[in-house]
């Protein structure tokens, strides 16, 4: 007879003959050959298997059951199915219904043929094919990067603008879909700069975005540089009062305001210089120092001076001696207008005043 590895009979039909009768020491009642008649049959023993480990697998983008590191996909016997030391092996492959990730997936695991010296000793109880709804596939970590924002010049606002045409995706599975769109906006404010972070906000999309764990890019780096503005003095008019300077009107001023082009920035000062003291028109005339309010002590600003002859200075009506120490007629301390005498400095040399009282 054929005998298992664990020394069992094996499976299959043994005709019975003499050798199969066990001798009792009663021989000699009989007479004649022993005859033996019939056969006994050894039949295949049933093993149930079910599958043990690597029902669940991080995403990869494809069906196969491949489980997780120490967690291969198994199948194992029911305990007392499999005779001990009986040498029994098999393959197992398995797929999910879906690729994506979820929990209580369906999945379908195949249990190959029975190999090995006593495979011909047992047959599968539920057939070679296992089906299940308790498998589960995890996000995939993605990494985002290769966000920028641009440069700008300052426009009075922190935000910035995002290109994500060079974004990457590390961790990608070949031939998914995941996209990136994003706004930013400068941390520090809205003030010029270089190298400013911008603190990155991202929204995701595409066909497989569901299937991964994303891990955004937070930030990157742009500068704000300075907003170049033009200054030109309009016509200006002073009754002469014995200086170069020309002290602009609220009203000139807020017109410098409107040469910035801002929502919420102002002009709140400036210096306008004549070429000379002297009554004259078309008189060269000079911008400096424009004070800007911007939050930035003007910084945010570029300002380019432009010079006209545009300046105007009229007689003064009459100046009066307020009498100097000095007693001299071309000390500027010694004269103010007669209309303001805090208005001193006034000589009456050329054609500058009309009379002296």
């Amino acid at each position: 007879p054929s005998l298992s590895t664990t020394n069992l009979l094996a499976a299959g039909s043994y005709q019975l003959d003499s050798s199969s009768v066990t001798s009792t020491g009663k021989e000699a009642n009989f007479s004649g050959a022993v005859s033996v008649i019939g056969s006994h049959t050894v039949t295949q023993k049933a093993v149930t298997p079910s599958v043990s480990s690597g029902k669940t697998k991080e995403y990869d983008g494809d069906l196969v059951m491949d489980g997780v590191t120490g967690n291969a996909l198994e199948v194992s016997l029911s305990v007392g199915d499999q005779e001990t030391n009986d040498d029994l092996s098999y393959t197992v492959s398995g797929v999910y219904g879906t690729k994506s990730v979820d929990t209580g997936k369906a999945y379908t695991v195949y249990v190959g043929p029975l190999t090995g010296d006593d495979a011909a000793n047992y047959y599968l109880a539920s057939g070679h094919e296992l089906t299940g709804l308790d498998g589960v596939v995890t996000a995939k970590t993605l990494t985002i990067g290769g966000i920028s924002a641009a440069d700008k010049v300052y426009d009075e606002t922190d935000l910035a603008s995002i290109d994500t045409s060079q974004a990457t995706f590390s961790g990608l599975v070949s031939g998914d879909t995941v996209t990136v769109s994003a706004t930013g906006v400068f941390s520090a404010g809205k003030h010029v700069g270089t190298a400013k972070t911008v603190a990155l906000t991202s929204t995701y999309g595409g066909a497989d975005v569901g299937n991964y764990a994303i891990v955004d890019q937070l930030t990157t780096t742009a500068s704000i540089t300075q907003k170049p503005v033009t200054f030109s003095p309009a016509a200006v008019e002073k009754v002469y009062d014995g200086a170069v300077a020309y002290q602009p009107t609220a009203d000139e001023i807020d017109a410098f305001t409107d040469a910035l082009g801002s929502v919420s920035d102002t002009v709140t000062g400036m210096t306008v210089t004549l070429g000379t003291k002297n009554v004259g028109t078309n008189l060269y005339t000079s911008l400096s120092n424009v004070v800007i309010s911007d939050g930035n002590s003007g910084n945010n600003y570029a300002p380019v001076y432009l010079s006209e002859y545009t300046g105007t200075i009229t007689q003064a009506d009459s100046v009066t001696w307020i009498g100097g120490g000095s007693g001299d007629w071309f000390d500027p301390a010694n004269w103010a207008l007669t209309s303001d005498n805090t208005v001193t400095g006034v000589i009456p040399d050329a054609n500058n005043v009309s009379a002296v009282v």
